[in-house]
């Protein structure tokens, strides 16, 4: 995921980016080659009550938002944008998927590393689903969006450590 970033960050010509991501990658292989010991992969994931409803509350409301269609008029637009070369619709949802699926993984986790993992896919997942329109202002936006979730993810690492 980090060499994603980074690859975004030098796609995007953002130096903070660059630097945020790389700092991660290199406290990432501190921590996994000279601090962590071995874990019980029995513990990776957790299932208590509050979890639970961390879980079902937002994967419930999503399956009606997108029932209901009350996301149409933003899909509309995609939809109805001379400057897209295909529908967006199928993107959009993926993209919806994959950050629900970051977010459960997040609330679930039991290990940090895990956690960490997680909060990764639902960073690059924001990043894309912010910037999926491919405006100025969207990228603008996106790019502010990944800039403070990279240094999200550089404090949970010093923490970690």
């Amino acid at each position: 995921m980090l060499c994603v970033i980074l690859y975004l960050g030098f796609r995007l010509h953002q130096p903070v980016i660059k630097a945020l991501a790389a700092m991660q990658l290199v406290l990432l292989a501190v921590l996994d080659f000279f601090v962590r010991s071995g874990k019980n992969p029995a513990d990776t994931f957790c299932v208590d009550n509050l979890a639970l409803v961390l879980v079902l509350v937002p994967s419930i409301a999503i399956a009606l938002s997108t029932m209901r269609l009350s996301l149409l008029p933003s899909l509309q637009a995609l939809e109805e944008d001379p400057t897209l070369k295909e529908s967006g619709r199928n993107r959009f949802f993926a993209l919806l998927l994959v950050c629900l699926g970051a977010f459960e993984g997040v609330v679930l986790s039991n290990d940090m590393s895990f956690f960490y993992f997680f909060f990764e896919v639902l960073t690059l997942g924001s990043f894309l689903l912010i910037a999926q329109k491919g405006t100025p202002g969207a990228e603008k936006k996106a790019v502010r969006t990944l800039s403070l979730t990279s240094l999200a993810g550089l404090v949970f690492l010093i923490a970690m450590a």
